[in-house]
């Protein structure tokens, strides 16, 4: 237990919140809840038959996702523990655990079945249609016409990350493995710039940073003012909260359900049949830069080919609105 809350904690440190809060969860769920004995050992005598004991609860309960996130998450942990005297950039509270030997070593990784539910031109209409004027909806609507951007990466927007002059949204990706979130610039098409625009007055009407702020308040004085000037929005909507909005305008358009990654996926498969080319696509998504040659040689900033792809995209978009589009889609398998 307390290795996994160190690595946690770890996490938190290097701005990845939300696998922190995911690491913590299941290790409360599936760890502490199901065998509190063994999360009381010390981590350097618990064995690799005890821990895949573990995993196999999740697995046998139909949890394959969750049973390969508890492995990595153990596996992550338990490697921290093991650098942690040879590895400055790791904190020293790793070394007091005494790891020599990551025990989940030998129990075989679990591949996540990749998704491949792509929306059709008739769906994205409705699932547009169905968008209103909430802040939420708004949140989805952007992440759309953006490109398919990643909804955590959307809901920490800022005043600050809005340029007005340049029309380009600033977004920051800890996604991944690296060390310090990686800044990733849209310059965004006319529909997606109204969108940011609206949502920066709102915000500063509300006198809050946060674009998509949540109901959470706090005070500067301990006595509850009488007007609502003085409060502050102490955080953003919580990235939990357009799962389950996107949920539910599916099963209200009555067919297969889909979920945000179901969007994404959708967002880059018609770009791909548009012959927006991988390479663009990555930029514009901010998924799968981390080659050595991305992270130290290409300094190149892509601003013009993804401005391009996002006024391709908004029309693309603004067609299938109307009606206009062909109707075609195209198999997730075929995008290269």
């Amino acid at each position: 237990k307390a290795l996994l809350e160190a690595y946690a904690d770890h996490l938190e440190a290097r701005g990845k919140v939300k696998s922190a809060k995911a690491a913590r969860s299941v290790v409360k769920v599936h760890i502490l809840e199901v065998d509190p004995t063994l999360s009381a050992k010390p981590a350097n005598i618990i064995t690799s038959l005890e821990i895949a004991a573990l995993i196999r609860q999740a697995w046998e309960k139909g949890k394959e996702r969750t049973a390969g996130i508890l492995r990595s998450t153990l596996s992550a942990a338990y490697n921290c523990g093991r650098r942690s005297p040879f590895d400055t950039e790791l904190p020293s509270a790793f070394i007091k655990f005494n790891i020599i030997n990551n025990p989940v070593d030998v129990i075989p990784t679990i591949a996540v079945k990749a998704g491949n539910r792509t929306l059709s031109n008739d769906e994205l209409k409705s699932y547009m249609a169905a968008m209103g004027d909430t802040t939420l909806d708004k949140a989805l609507k952007l992440a759309l016409f953006s490109g398919g951007q990643r909804m955590a990466a959307i809901l920490r927007a800022e005043i600050s990350d809005w340029n007005d002059d340049q029309k380009t949204l600033r977004l920051t990706d800890p996604k991944g493995k690296r060390r310090t979130a990686r800044e990733h610039l849209l310059p965004l098409g006319p529909v997606a710039a109204s969108i940011v625009a609206e949502l920066v007055k709102q915000a500063a009407a509300k006198n809050t940073k946060f674009l998509f702020p949540s109901n959470r308040f706090s005070y500067p004085k301990k006595e509850k003012p009488e007007t609502n000037e003085d409060r502050i929005i102490k955080t953003s909507i919580h990235d939990s909260m357009p799962g389950p909005r996107v949920s539910e305008i599916a099963a209200a358009m009555g067919g297969e359900p889909f979920d945000l990654r179901d969007i994404r996926r959708t967002v880059e498969t018609m770009l791909a049949g548009m012959g927006v080319s991988r390479d663009i696509r990555a930029q514009l998504l901010s998924h799968g830069i981390s080659g050595v040659q991305a992270q130290h040689y290409d300094r190149h900033d892509y601003l013009k080919e993804k401005h391009a792809a996002l006024l391709k995209w908004e029309r693309h978009l603004n067609r299938i609105a109307t009606g206009e589009e062909e109707r075609k889609v195209i198999p997730f398998s075929e995008v290269h």
